[in-house]
């Protein structure tokens, strides 16, 4: 498989980068707690009826190179959307491992797979948490640490690697 992970000045170009065919997604861990109080905020586009944010006490890397998260979708009306997703910064792609039901808690996605992030509107958020500091180009940060101080303080326009 190649993956598109370079963008400049908006155009995404292919990079043939070849994934390692023996890659295995590690074990699933149950999604974590979250509290919406503590969200930091995602960029949106202009326009957009919902705004983002990820809870940073859900942040992890796996020792298979997936940063995992909690996300929470908000729309204007109040209605909200939590998915548990991971990223793959090294082929920017990312899943969908569980979405969060107010009643029924955690509903696992049994179809789901690895997606791109680019020309994925589906994607949008996971895209714009990769360039917001869950990636460092096409590399994992190195601390959950070092993501959430991105998140927090995000740095001006710029080439990024996704």
């Amino acid at each position: 498989m190649f993956g598109c992970l370079l963008v400049t000045g908006g155009l995404c170009h292919a990079q043939l980068i070849a994934e390692n065919p023996d890659w295995r997604d590690g074990a699933e861990a149950t999604p974590p707690a979250f509290d919406v109080t503590r969200l930091v905020p995602i960029d949106t586009p202009t326009g957009s009826t919902l705004r983002f944010g990820v809870d940073p006490q859900t942040l992890s890397i796996t020792p298979d190179g997936v940063v995992r998260y909690v996300i929470v979708a908000r729309h204007s009306s109040g209605a909200q959307n939590v998915a548990y997703e991971g990223i793959r910064c090294a082929t920017g792609s990312f899943r969908v491992y569980a979405r969060h039901d107010p009643i029924r808690g955690w509903q696992r996605v049994d179809d789901s797979v690895w997606a791109p992030l680019q020309g994925n509107g589906a994607a949008r958020h996971a895209l714009n948490f990769a360039r917001a500091g869950g990636c460092e180009g096409r590399t994992v940060p190195s601390q959950t640490a070092t993501i959430v101080r991105a998140l927090r303080h995000p740095p001006r326009m710029g080439g990024d690697g996704l």
